[in-house]
């Protein structure tokens, strides 16, 4: 089984293999880009038309590994 969102029980069952994978996006990583982006753009620099943030399989094997920082926000985080 594959998924689209690895939040924290999607991960706890990668890890008992429950879930095969995760096909995650790397949201807080496009927030940060689209922030960055739109200061450079106030500040009047040039922006490339088009960023692209390559979403990342998360599996058994790599689940201890990933930057789980660019997946999603901190426990307890509220805007």
């Amino acid at each position: 089984m594959v998924t689209a969102v690895l939040g924290p029980d999607t991960e706890a069952m990668i890890r008992d293999g429950s879930i095969d994978a995760s096909v995650a996006q790397k949201t807080v990583l496009i927030g940060r880009t689209s922030v960055d982006t739109i200061m450079d753009v106030i500040a009047g620099k040039k922006v490339d038309r088009e960023i692209i943030i390559p979403t990342i399989t998360v599996t058994k094997d790599n689940v201890d590994i990933i930057n789980i920082g660019e997946i999603r926000h901190p426990e307890g985080w509220r805007p």
